[in-house]
């Protein structure tokens, strides 16, 4: 998939977007059993209203005996 960047502004969002989207494929590549006996990936997500308007955060990740890898926002 190419990432298009067309301002200045943008290339650190779209750097940020690389890394997000590399790090997705390497966690489905693990995450379906690539390299062993697959794994439960977890996933969560929030979406709030407040004062200050609407939000929403949410994370995925893998978890195998004593190590976890998670990645979110929010």
């Amino acid at each position: 998939m190419a990432v298009s960047c067309r301002s200045v502004e943008a290339e650190r969002g779209c750097d940020m977007l690389r890394v997000v989207i590399f790090l997705s494929g390497f966690g489905v590549l693990a995450a379906c059993g690539v390299d062993g006996e697959p794994v439960t990936p977890t996933m969560g997500a929030t979406i709030g209203v407040g004062s200050g308007g609407t939000y929403g955060a949410g994370h995925v990740g893998v978890s195998k005996g004593p190590f976890s890898v998670i990645f979110g926002s929010g």
